[in-house]
C-alpha cells in the first residue's frame, strides 16, 4: 500500500502484459477525464501542462484507497482508453517477505497493446491466439522478475 502510483502503474503494465508505450492517468471520484475527478498525471501530463492534477509519483496508493470499497480508475492509451476500476476488497497486514504485487486471481486474456480498443469477445478473439487464456503464473513471474 506504501507504493507511488507511479510505481501501481508498472505493476498493472506487467499483470496485463502492456508495453508502457502510452498515457496514463488515475483518478478518485470519477473519469480519469473527468474535471471534477481527483486527477493523478503521467509525466507527460506533468510536462506539458495539460491538466489540472497531481502527479502520480507523488501520491501513494494508500492514500487513494484505504477502506474496503474505495475504488481508483485508471485509464491506459488515452486512444483505445482501456479503463480499468481498482477497487479495494480487504486490507491485509504486511509480511516481510510479500513481493511489491501478487495477482491472486483472474479470467480471460488481457486485450493486446495497439488492438485499436476491441471491447467484443468477438473482435478480441480475431486478434489473440487465445482469448481465454489466463496463466496465473506467468502474470506473477511478471510482477516480481
Amino acid at each position: 500500500s506504501d507504493i507511488g502510483l507511479d510505481v501501481f502503474h508498472q505493476v498493472l503494465q506487467s499483470a496485463f502484459g502492456w508495453t508502457d508505450t502510452h498515457l496514463h492517468r488515475f483518478a478518485l471520484g470519477g473519469s480519469p477525464f473527468d474535471q471534477n475527478s481527483e486527477l493523478f498525471l503521467c509525466p507527460y501530463d506533468v510536462e506539458e501542462g495539460e491538466d489540472d492534477g497531481t502527479p502520480a509519483e507523488d501520491v501513494t496508493l494508500d492514500e487513494t484507497l484505504s477502506e474496503p470499497g474505495d475504488v481508483l480508475q485508471y485509464c491506459y492509451d488515452y486512444g483505445d482508453s482501456w479503463d480499468l476500476i481498482i477497487a479495494l476488497e480487504s486490507v491485509l497486514p504486511l509480511e516481510e517477505s510479500a513481493p511489491v504485487a501478487v495477482c491472486i486471481n483472474g479470467r480471460r486474456a488481457a486485450p493486446p497493446e495497439d488492438c485499436g480498443g476491441l471491447r467484443e469477445a468477438a473482435d478480441l478473439a480475431e486478434v489473440l491466439a487465445d482469448p481465454a487464456h489466463f496463466d496465473l503464473e506467468e502474470i506473477n513471474e511478471a510482477l516480481n522478475p
